[in-house]
């Protein structure tokens, strides 16, 4: 499932991180945000980037 429209981007991608691991209780195999400028930094704050 892919997650979109204005109130993704208000979403910290720590929430979008919460969001996408609930798919088994909404019915869904994954979910899935759109890289963006949020995303980069959690993957630099947890150490997840080359």
């Amino acid at each position: 499932m892919e997650f979109f429209g204005p109130g993704v981007s208000s979403l910290t991608a720590d929430d979008c991180c919460v969001v996408t691991n609930m798919a088994p209780e909404y019915g869904a195999i994954t979910g899935f945000f759109a890289t963006d400028v949020q995303t980069l930094r959690y993957l630099q704050r947890t150490g997840c980037t080359a």
